[in-house]
């Protein structure tokens, strides 16, 4: 009878390994240590207070090492990670389940390229929409 191999978790634990604390899912296999848990989360609040802490919810996941965005409480689909020391991804998906997403400089440099980027879609929209209803209506 073969045995069924079990698919290995994605919940962190804590453990020491090589006498370094270590946080890190048995998925993973990197051996992800709690300081890095620790920046990654501190980076992520201050993103968080940056852009108004009561309004940004902070999300952090591991793959390979530790990995954090801050998404909008009342929008979770509206994201915002920083990418390198300099740079800020802004992500949206919107209800025509289309991605939508800018980079910036800072946290708000990404939000203001997001947002110009979705006027311009709501535009492109619009006018397919005055189309469709002359075509219609004529």
């Amino acid at each position: 009878m073969a045995t069924r191999k079990r698919k290995a978790s994605w919940k962190p634990v804590t453990y020491t390994y090589e006498n370094v604390p270590r946080y890190c899912s048995p998925a993973c296999g990197r051996h992800c240590t709690w300081a890095e848990y620790r920046k990654t989360q501190a980076k992520t609040e201050k993103l968080a207070r940056i852009l108004g802490i009561d309004r940004w919810n902070v999300v952090l996941w591991e793959n390979l090492g530790w990995h954090g965005k801050v998404e909008l409480k009342t929008h979770p689909n509206v994201t915002i990670q920083r990418r390198l020391p300099n740079s800020y991804l802004a992500d949206a998906v919107v209800p025509d389940e289309r991605q939508a997403y800018s980079f910036g400089k800072s946290p708000r440099a990404a939000l203001r390229s997001l947002e110009t980027r979705l006027k311009m879609r709501l535009l492109d929209i619009d006018r397919v929409l005055m189309k469709v209803s002359r075509a219609l209506h004529s």
